[in-house]
């Protein structure tokens, strides 16, 4: 009976590791979108609609680049299955898309002068850090470096004088506030708070290592169990890319709309059905697990 049984949870966990492992076939439309979209995005001239003052249009620019950047990453990443590598970067992507969502949506520029000013506060503070500790060790090298940085931080806090020294400009705030703002803070809970552990120490793939290998099942059981588990994590790694992908979608789209490029939106509004029916399939799946444990 017991051997019976470890055939049939075997069995089990081999068509769940199937199921999960069929959406390597998403790589190539996750493709198509990102490209898609950022050649969408580069068409539109902040210049000449959507009045964008000169601070909202460099961060635009500068973050729609960056974006981009990391999005491939993502995706070269997808190729090579390095699937660690997109958990880490797909939170880094869906954080600066919303970033970028919320700059778009402010017209007078207070938003992006206030992720400068966050950006010399916290500049200025490991400054100090950095010097104060260069003084405590026996090493004239480093402690020149630390001087040179620090000088370096309180000169480009001088140029920029007005905007670090002033309390017109709202303090940037935290990522949960950031999504709210934009009208998604359901997925901070469900993306990007979860997403965490992958930059800050990987506790969850070592706990769920840790519980099989501390289960009573036999061993041909637990080499299904870790093999499912992997097929999860690949799973998890494409659906966390098409959201990151379906984000910057978004943030380009808000941006088409503030511009009021009708074609542009409509073309964007294609992009995100296609991420979409791919998230559908990630939750369909989803969807079939939850019941069985109802």
């Amino acid at each position: 009976m017991k051997d019976s049984q470890a055939v049939v949870s075997i069995e089990h966990l081999d068509v769940f590791a199937q199921q999960h492992e069929m959406h390597r076939d998403q790589l190539g439309v996750l493709r198509e979108c990102q490209q898609d979209t950022y050649r969408i995005l580069k068409t539109i001239d902040l210049n000449a609609a959507g009045e964008y003052k000169f601070f909202s249009k460099v961060a635009c620019y500068v973050m729609a680049e960056n974006i981009d950047d990391i999005n491939h990453g993502m995706l070269q990443s997808l190729s090579v299955n390095c699937y660690s590598a997109v958990e880490s970067l797909a939170r880094v992507s869906i954080e600066n898309s919303i970033n970028l969502m919320y700059v778009v949506k402010d017209k007078d520029s207070l938003k992006p002068r206030s992720l400068l000013k966050s950006y010399l506060t916290s500049s200025s503070k490991r400054a100090t850090h950095w010097l104060n500790y260069a003084k405590t060790i026996d090493d004239s090298k480093y402690l020149d470096r630390a001087k040179i940085f620090s000088n370096h931080i309180e000169s480009i806090s001088g140029v920029f004088k007005d905007i670090n020294d002033s309390d017109v400009f709202p303090h940037w705030p935290d990522a949960r506030s950031r999504f709210r703002s934009v009208g998604l803070e359901a997925f901070y809970h469900i993306l990007f708070a979860p997403t965490s552990d992958s930059i800050h120490g990987f506790s969850e793939d070592i706990f769920n290592n840790v519980l099989i290998d501390l289960s009573p099942n036999e061993i041909d059981v637990k080499h299904a169990l870790l093999k499912a588990q992997k097929a999860e994590k690949l799973s998890l790694a494409y659906y966390l890319t098409t959201n990151a992908v379906l984000f910057f979608c978004d943030a380009a789209h808000r941006i088409c709309v503030r511009t009021e490029n009708d074609m542009k939106v409509a073309e964007l509004d294609k992009i995100a059905i296609k991420l979409n029916g791919v998230i559908a399939e990630h939750e369909s799946l989803m969807d079939r697990y939850y019941e069985e444990h109802i």
